[in-house]
């Protein structure tokens, strides 16, 4: 197991040539941005190096800018935002799911329902009734899984198969976690279900962003992430270089908090655990860790 800690992205910078950046866990903690992004971005923008967002956040584009802005993340900061909603509605939108049928079961919070709009689904309120389940996530941010099991135990009777927009299993609002869609997912599948995926790390969402940055050599991207199943594996399936924040969604388990970073036994515990390595190992989306 083979990876450099770095104390900042100084260090890297002239190393590559555009960043695709994790937004839930290394840019913001899902209400303010981490201490230090905001002069980071700033000096990548100043350096002409682009940055792109590339978020798990089952909603469109433009209702994640829409967030950045209020947060504090301003549009000028960063040259493209991609998201794993961006990229199932676009799908849907297509007909790529038609074959599949049109009856819609969503499962998901009512802010992630706009996916819906303009897409040829009709909407069943029985998930008996449904040809596919749009899963978005838990109805509430901080529901438990158990509820959920009897719905999965019944969809799985006929066994429609699920759209999953968001990979992750958990994310951290501001310490607290929250269950995203992959747990559903991971809950379905083991009762049998079929789940197809948009997000990291599968492969679509990669290939967008090289479609619009295709001026860049796809070596000279670095992709900076706070989970190893979806941003450090998406990034070793595309083929480019890596950045793992430790303080993000392993933080219980690496025992660390976000801007430092934890101890190397604990790392490579990890490292081996997941069975994927890193490039790097940052502290956080920082110019440079200060003394």
């Amino acid at each position: 197991m083979s990876f450099s800690t770095l104390v900042g992205m100084r260090e890297c910078v002239d190393k590559f040539e555009g960043f695709i950046v994790d937004l839930w866990g290394v840019t913001h903690d899902g209400k303010l941005p981490y201490p230090g992004v905001i002069e980071c971005l700033t000096k990548l923008k100043e350096l002409k190096k682009p940055v792109i967002f590339l978020s798990n956040a089952p909603r469109r584009v433009e209702k994640v800018e829409e967030r950045l802005d209020e947060i504090g993340i301003p549009h000028q900061l960063y040259e493209f935002i991609m998201t794993s909603g961006e990229d199932a509605y676009k799908t849907l939108k297509a007909g790529k799911y038609a074959d599949l049928g049109e009856k819609c079961y969503y499962l998901g919070p009512g802010k992630d329902e706009h996916l819906m709009e303009g897409v040829p689904l009709e909407v069943v309120d029985n998930v008996s009734e449904a040809d596919i389940i749009l899963a978005t996530g838990t109805r509430e941010a901080f529901d438990t899984l158990e509820p959920y099991k009897g719905l999965l135990d019944k969809a799985a009777t006929n066994s429609p198969p699920m759209i999953c927009v968001n990979p992750d299993y958990i994310v951290h609002i501001q310490g607290k976690p929250m269950f995203c869609a992959g747990a559903l997912a991971s809950l379905y599948e083991e009762r049998g279900g079929t789940v197809f995926y948009h997000g990291k790390p599968h492969p679509s969402v990669y290939r967008a962003i090289f479609d619009k940055f295709d001026g860049i050599p796809r070596e000279s991207f670095l992709a900076i992430g706070d989970s190893f199943h979806t941003d450090i594996q998406g990034a070793q399936g595309v083929g480019i270089s890596s950045a793992f924040v430790p303080g993000g969604i392993h933080c219980k388990e690496l025992e660390v908090s976000y801007g430092h970073l934890p101890k190397e036994s604990l790392l490579r515990g990890l490292c081996k655990k997941e069975g994927l390595d890193p490039t790097f190992v940052l502290p956080g989306l920082i110019w440079q860790q200060e003394d």
